[in-house]
């Protein structure tokens, strides 16, 4: 048998630790995923899967949901925070999350590069520098990076990647996870309103 990898060790430390530690999953993560899956249900109707499910979902929808305060404060909360890693604790972000979070920067007006500095940590930092930011499907729409930054979410939640057990990084999952639970809901509500016949 091989020696565990870093990635073996932490996913057997995280395991070890919900089983033995909580009596459950964190309940907020857990009702993301249930919201998630609801949503996806919808998004499965495109037959693009799932990223470009998201898209086209926020393509076709995204001028009525933006016009929802509600929606535009949860754009707001991730636009004033660091960017979502692509993986766990100091990923940097992937090149299309980049420029979601400068593209809502940018709408909701604030300094991208301010962020960077004040907010981001050191190590995330440095490593972003060599993300170039990629418009993925022009033009991309705020509505469109939002929901982009939510489903990078639902990666690093789904893959593993937000069950941390350092402080700092569950606080961060925490915050994270529920604006994805907030937005989620808010699509949900609006979904549920849309004609069926």
């Amino acid at each position: 048998m091989n020696m565990a990898n870093d990635v073996e060790k932490w996913a057997i430390r995280s395991i070890q630790y919900w089983l033995d530690g909580k009596a459950h999953y964190p309940p907020n993560f857990t009702d993301f995923f249930l919201r998630w899956m609801l949503f996806n249900s919808f998004c499965n109707k495109y037959q693009v899967g799932d990223k470009l499910g998201v898209i086209a979902f926020a393509q076709e929808h995204g001028a009525n949901l933006w016009n929802i305060q509600a929606i535009q404060a949860v754009a707001n909360k991730l636009a004033t925070a660091e960017c979502v890693g692509n993986g766990a604790n100091d990923a940097p972000p992937h090149s299309e999350v980049k420029y979601s979070q400068e593209l809502l920067q940018q709408t909701v007006g604030i300094d991208h590069q301010k962020i960077c500095q004040n907010v981001c940590r050191v190590n995330k930092r440095t490593t972003c520098l060599s993300i170039s930011s990629k418009d993925f499907f022009p033009p991309v729409t705020p509505p469109m990076a939002l929901y982009r930054i939510i489903y990078q979410i639902r990666c690093n939640l789904f893959h593993g990647d937000k069950v941390d057990l350092d402080a700092f990084q569950m606080d961060r999952d925490d915050f994270l996870v529920s604006c994805g639970t907030e937005l989620m809901d808010l699509t949900l509500r609006y979904t549920s309103n849309l004609p069926t016949v």
